[in-house]
């Protein structure tokens, strides 16, 4: 992982505080889902794509690599959820029945580490681990995707 000082100032910080031991129901997921980013001041447009990621990634640390339960939670659209779901368990972010997101409540790198999470959902970055095991991360489609989009 890159040295935290080397973080711009605003994506230090934590992403989500570590979810309860316990909820209720489902809807208490997704209230706990929705403060959380409030906390992140994160505009909370339902129909935004990336408000909806941020969702389905934030759920998936409760609930685990259940795209289909977490699509049903939040009323999201069922092809993005499908890329979503292929891509983080490509990425290695969903493992098994785990969503890997401990740095996710990180005090210094929890929101950097969430946003790379999130390209990595989106299919524009791609992870693999170096020779130690760490992640390293690579932005996909070079910079003529990025001109063109």
């Amino acid at each position: 992982m890159m040295n935290n000082n080397q973080f711009d100032p605003e994506l230090r910080g934590k992403a989500l505080e570590k979810p309860p031991t316990s909820f209720k129901d489902d809807q208490d997921i997704v209230r706990w889902v929705r403060q959380g980013l409030n906390k992140l001041e994160v505009v909370a447009d339902t129909a935004d794509p990336s408000y909806q990621l941020a969702c389905f990634l934030a759920a998936s640390s409760v609930v685990g690599p259940d795209e289909n339960r977490i699509a049903r939670m939040f009323g999201l659209p069922r092809l993005s959820v499908a890329l979503w779901a292929k891509n983080l368990r490509r990425g290695g972010i969903w493992q098994g029945g785990f969503a890997c997101r401990e740095m996710w409540h990180d005090e210094e790198c929890g929101l950097f580490s969430f946003i790379l999470a999130m390209l990595v959902a989106e299919g524009l970055v791609e992870t693999c681990g170096d020779d130690a095991g760490e992640p390293t991360y690579r932005v996909l489609g070079g910079l003529r995707f990025w001109q063109n989009n």
